[in-house]
């Protein structure tokens, strides 16, 4: 009494002369936008399912928002160049900060977690902060946004005296707005 049925479960109503034969449709999603594909997993994604089996605490792998991946796969680039395990740190302190804690003492976990790993690394945190504000400029190299925009003046002058000398097997043009080009 109360229930509800999903679209697959027979209702009192499937019988004959009730349209049993006609398939039912769920209509709580018509008109909703299609789903998106989901995102392919990645390095991050499998570490933090894996750490997160291993511990078995209150935490979920969609804790971790993107800003939380980002930090933690810059902190693992970073290891992986200095040789350092600053990663696994941040993941263990992580772990460590919300042993103590229930499922319903926090109110929005990814904004937790990332503030977690904001206090082990400010620095970073600061860097990728400005680095994701410089891309999301309109006109910076990864915006379409300016791409056609002409350089200013000093910016051609500039280019002319960095322009080395052309030799025998190169050729130098200008491009559309008059910066040097070396073809070869």
């Amino acid at each position: 009494k109360g229930e509800r049925r999903g679209p697959s479960e027979p209702s009192m109503f499937s019988g004959a002369g009730f349209g049993g034969a006609r398939p039912q449709r769920d209509r709580r999603f018509e008109g909703a936008p299609p789903a998106r594909p989901p995102e392919p997993r990645t390095e991050i994604d499998e570490i933090l399912e894996e750490a997160l089996e291993e511990e078995g605490g209150v935490l979920q792998p969609n804790d971790f928002d993107a800003g939380a991946k980002r930090f933690l796969t810059e902190l693992m680039v970073r290891d992986r160049a200095e040789g350092t395990s600053r990663s696994v740190e941040a993941l263990e302190m992580v772990f460590k900060q919300v042993r103590h804690k229930e499922r319903g003492s926090v109110r929005k976990w990814p904004a937790y977690i990332f503030t977690l790993l904001q206090r082990f690394d400010p620095q970073l945190c600061d860097e990728l902060a400005a680095r994701k504000a410089e891309a999301d400029r309109p006109g910076a190299m990864g915006s379409r946004a300016g791409r056609n925009e002409a350089p200013k003046d000093n910016d051609v002058q500039r280019a002319w005296e960095y322009a080395p000398p052309s030799d025998g097997n190169s050729k130098q043009v200008l491009d559309r707005w008059g910066k040097p080009v070396i073809l070869s």
